[in-house]
């Protein structure tokens, strides 16, 4: 009986999150920090939230949707450098990483990615960035990732041999440096 009220308070506090704006939810991590009343059980909560809203605003991003298109995904580090860049969430990575221990946010922010729709696409290994495709229901792989889905790309949940992994994370490097070349040759 106690358990189902614990769960039922924790169901109101999601409700009244979910309820609320971007720019009220970071205002409220910013506050709750800030007072020092960190609760462990509902501000974890406030936490992800706001991470897979920042997660999704950068996906809707056209500038974004094109570093990931030419880039043959993104990374980790480049989300939250757009949203170093966002008026809304521009606070989020210093507060998070400030609170929680380095392992904590990096598997925190991959389980909000992976719930909004990020899909692991290459690397995370021996020095590699992990690249991610956008949420499919954003942006379609085909039109992000034309030329890896060409050379029989793979789910993270299916197989793929050393050989290929490495040539795919070949084709990324390559095409990463060519749009970095890019935007260096615009400046």
């Amino acid at each position: 009986d106690i358990r189902k009220q614990g769960r039922r308070k924790v169901d109101i506090f999601e409700s009244e999150l979910e309820s609320k704006s971007d720019e009220e939810l970071m205002q409220q991590l910013i506050d709750t920090v800030e007072s020092g009343n960190w609760n462990k059980v509902k501000d974890p909560q406030l936490a992800k939230l706001l991470a897979k809203r920042a997660f999704l605003a950068a996906a809707n991003d056209e500038t974004f949707q094109k570093l990931s298109c030419n880039s043959g995904g993104v990374t980790k580090e480049q989300v939250f450098e757009w949203m170093s860049r966002s008026a809304t969430f521009q606070q989020y990575e210093q507060i998070m990483r400030a609170k929680w221990s380095e392992s904590t946010f990096q598997n925190r922010t991959w389980d909000a990615l992976k719930d909004v729709g990020y899909t692991k696409i290459s690397g995370g290994g021996s020095g590699v960035l992990a690249r991610y495709a956008l949420p499919e229901d954003i942006l379609s792989r085909e039109l992000q990732l034309p030329n890896v889905k060409s050379q029989n790309y793979q789910s993270d949940d299916e197989a793929t041999s050393d050989e290929e992994d490495s040539d795919i994370r070949k084709q990324g490097r390559r095409k990463v440096d060519i749009f970095e070349s890019e935007l260096e040759s615009k400046s």
